[in-house]
């Protein structure tokens, strides 16, 4: 799938949040559009489990990259750097993790 800033098109291109937007709805989540929304749509927790969001600042300034933590050690995203959706560890990211979200709808439903 090719990544494109702004993008809402998994086939011509999708952005960090679009993507997220997409496999959470695909999966009967619904979730605002961008990065910074997604994070206020979240609990933050200490702790990785699959399904939970990663935000992240490149800037230093606000959240403006998110992903989907799977499991082992790796995030799923659509990455601006590749130009795809890829799967990545984690770890490569972590001087730029500003926080791990549980999504506030998936704990409702517990």
């Amino acid at each position: 799938m090719p990544y494109r800033y702004n993008g809402e098109d998994p086939k011509t291109g999708i952005d960090c949040s679009a993507f997220v937007c997409w496999v959470m709805g695909a999966a009967g989540v619904p979730l605002p559009r961008t990065s910074r929304e997604q994070l206020r749509a979240t609990v933050p927790v200490r702790e990785y489990h699959p399904g939970y969001l990663l935000s992240f600042s490149e800037s230093g300034r606000e959240v403006d990259h998110v992903a989907i933590y799977i499991g082992r050690g790796y995030m799923l995203h659509a990455s601006g750097k590749w130009g795809r959706v890829v799967v990545e560890p984690v770890i490569r990211y972590a001087p730029i993790l500003v926080a791990i979200g549980a999504l506030r709808t998936l704990l409702a439903q517990k």
